[in-house]
């Protein structure tokens, strides 16, 4: 056997030591890595059970593992979106709005996190936040399967709040061209088109819509409450003509016509309204209610007293009965 000698040993030691410490970086590395992906596994199994929880009435059950799946891989971005979505459903808002920010920092598709994102923002009136977010989302994906009619319904109310009335007017005709659109499409439309200085086309709508669905007729009361507190008294003063010219209006139809022109000071045509839905129904209090309202501003008193004595015989537990007294007291 060939001696080694010392100088020998010194040249063969260094590579010998990198390799033993090679070698152990190695181990560590496998370790590490094996228990990384045992997390990334854990966590996918949380994700899935959380993703078969979420949209079913135990959805309760997915906090824990939509919580355990962010924890055990925090690089996962629909972990975060699945996290926030369940903190949406018990109204964690502004919990549920950091985790969505987080996901689409980390999604490179992320149309699904803008979804959520948009109606968040809407209904929290950051409609200028909600109508970027829906154009975001239409880039990634501009043909959205899931609840199209109401997406583009929503990106309407969105671009119509944040004053883009075109881009309102044209999501709301897109979400026209789908099954089953939310009832207060149509509405929209005619308060866009109305918007525009389009108010011919805007009664046509409406009219037209409430042909169609002749459900919304029940909503009268509600549309000349939107059409006062927006001051399209004319607006409202045409459908509302135009649905008495149809035959379409019940005594209670007629008071909310002759709402318009009260709003007016046009008294004497309101008063000729109320007096075609006496004819109707002598009995209907609002007749009575309009009425007194209309003495009361031309300063008739004696007229305004007998028009409340008759709506508080009609209505006895009138909410406005303590100030319609004092006013008849006066």
């Amino acid at each position: 056997m060939t001696p080694v000698k010392e100088n020998q040993l010194e040249k063969d030691g260094i590579p010998a030591a990198i390799r033993m410490g090679g070698g152990f970086f190695l181990v560590l590395v496998f370790l590490w890595g094996g228990n990384l992906s045992v997390r990334v596994f854990l966590s996918e199994v949380h994700f899935y059970r959380a993703y078969r929880l979420l949209n079913t009435d135990a959805f309760l059950q997915a906090e824990i593992p939509t919580k355990r799946a962010v924890e055990l891989n925090p690089s996962n971005g629909y972990t975060y979106y699945y996290y926030g979505t369940f903190l949406r459903k018990i109204n964690k808002n502004d919990e549920a709005l950091d985790m969505f920010l987080k996901s689409l920092n980390t999604i490179a598709h992320p149309a699904s996190v803008l979804k959520q994102l948009a109606p968040f923002e809407l209904e929290e009136k950051r409609y200028q936040n909600a109508i970027e977010h829906y154009r975001l989302a239409l880039l990634y994906n501009p043909v959205p399967a899931q609840s199209p009619a109401t997406f583009w319904f929503d990106y309407g109310k969105s671009a119509d709040k944040a004053g883009f009335r075109g881009e309102a007017l044209y999501a709301f005709r897109k979400a026209q061209t789908f099954d089953d659109p939310p009832v207060a499409l149509y509405s929209s439309i005619g308060f866009v088109l109305a918007s525009l200085g389009m108010q011919n086309s805007a009664v046509e709508e409406f009219l037209s819509a409430l042909g169609t669905h002749p459900e919304l007729m029940d909503e009268l009361s509600t549309l000349a409450l939107a059409l006062t507190k927006t001051g399209l008294f004319d607006l409202g003063n045409e459908i509302f003509s135009r649905l008495y010219a149809m035959g379409k209006l019940d005594a209670k139809g007629l008071c909310l016509f002759a709402s318009f022109p009260m709003h007016e000071k046009d008294y004497e045509d309101s008063l000729r309204i109320l007096e075609w839905a006496r004819n109707v129904e002598p009995n209907e209090p609002n007749i009575f209610l309009l009425m007194g309202e209309i003495y009361y501003r031309k300063g008739e008193k004696e007229s305004m007293k007998r028009a409340y004595q008759r709506y508080l015989e009609l209505y006895p537990d009138a909410p406005q009965k303590a100030e319609l007294q004092k006013r008849i007291q006066e």
